[in-house]
């Protein structure tokens, strides 16, 4: 099978972020990831994006980006070395890692199958002489000969044990540049809602999809409708002050005028990029980033009951993670009466010495928990 396809049944991430040796041995079709600040939620999310996309260059790029990890101008700092470049922030404690097998994994546990590894080498490394890396080389000499350079170090990609260079590490090189190769990625589709939603151009981007391909609008439509009745159409429009941007408008049956979704409220905006990216995830992987920003406590079971139902019927696979106790009491009211669909909750702890855990619930212990007024955040 191919990266991306298919529910992820388990997980293992080791060596990324705040992750020395994560194992999740199970996972659902709608996940509620919670835990303190600082117990790698977010990381989580990151994780499953990058396996998701089968280690897309880009993907992983804009992980260093969103977090301004790219800040240093390596070319102005004295006594460069490869491990300052902003990629080691991917890697525990910051530290590269040289070897194929102590590295960066993330992938299904218990099976040599559908595994996806990153560490580093150099040209100058004893096993890029050894058989089965010859296409390395291959590859390089066909798209860049010029780039293969002598004390050259350079990111690899593993795809189910198949090596390939994927970025220079050069000090000379700007960090955007130059990519090696650019591997064939899932055809699944990943969407990922930050925490400050998406950008309207994204946004855009998403509703163009869905009403070419995906003719789903209808079902933005009946979510929106959770938090206003009255709703009954949804289009873009371009901004007239910033005329490159593009802005959702609704039509209600209160006001003759259409009206901007923003100007509905936060809830309103952010149940739109749920839904919208709900949708356009079909037959891949939706993260959202705190589910339950701008969203009113007493909505929010709805809102997870719509979530259950478009992730059965669409087959997406659902991450999300939350700070709040309504919003994980919502959760389970909605597991609870979508028993069909597997959901799973979990939290992510840090220990005394640093490392994260995690605690799983079932449906049952979670519902206990919540009875109990036992802190599970």
């Amino acid at each position: 099978m191919k990266f991306g396809e298919d529910m992820l049944p388990s997980i293992l991430i080791r060596n990324f972020r705040l992750f020395k040796d994560l194992k999740i041995d199970r996972l659902g079709r709608v996940n509620l990831i919670t835990g303190q600040n600082n117990a790698g939620k977010t990381a989580f999310l990151e994780a499953i994006r990058l396996y998701a996309s089968s280690g897309s260059i880009d993907v992983l790029l804009n992980l260093i980006k969103v977090r301004q990890e790219d800040w240093q101008d390596l070319r102005k700092i004295n006594s460069i070395t490869v491990d300052s470049h902003p990629i080691r922030h991917l890697f525990y404690n910051y530290q590269l890692l040289y070897d194929s097998k102590k590295c960066i994994h993330l992938g299904p546990i218990d099976t040599k199958d559908k595994q996806l590894k990153f560490y580093v080498e150099s040209n100058k490394n004893p096993k890029t002489e050894q058989a089965g890396y010859s296409d390395r080389y291959v590859v390089v000499r066909y798209l860049e000969p010029n780039l293969f350079m002598e004390d050259t170090f350079y990111l690899v990609i593993s795809l189910n044990d198949k090596p390939y260079p994927i970025l220079l590490l050069d000090r000379s090189l700007e960090f955007e540049a130059p990519r090696l190769r650019r591997i064939s990625e899932s055809k699944s589709s990943t969407v990922y809602i930050p925490t400050n939603n998406l950008s309207s151009q994204e946004l855009a981007d998403l509703w163009d999809q869905i009403i070419f391909n995906n003719n789903k609008d209808e079902e933005v439509i009946r979510a929106l409708q959770l938090l206003d009745p009255s709703v009954r159409g949804v289009t873009f429009v371009k901004n007239r002050t910033t005329p490159r941007e593009r802005i959702p408008i609704i039509k209600t049956e209160k006001f003759r005028e259409p009206l901007p979704l923003k100007s509905m409220g936060d809830g309103m905006m952010r149940l739109f990029h749920i839904i919208i990216s709900l949708v356009n995830a079909s037959q891949g992987t939706l993260l959202i980033d705190e589910f339950e920003t701008g969203l009113h406590w007493s909505v929010q079971p709805r809102i997870w009951k719509t979530v259950f139902r478009l992730a059965k019927d669409l087959d997406v696979q659902v991450f999300a993670t939350t700070h709040s106790r309504d919003c994980i009491a919502a959760f389970e009211e909605a597991w609870k009466e979508e028993e069909e669909v597997l959901g799973a909750f979990f939290r992510l702890n840090r220990d005394k010495v640093g490392d994260i855990n995690v605690t799983p619930y079932t449906r049952e212990t979670l519902s206990d928990a919540l009875e109990m007024d036992v802190e599970i955040r």
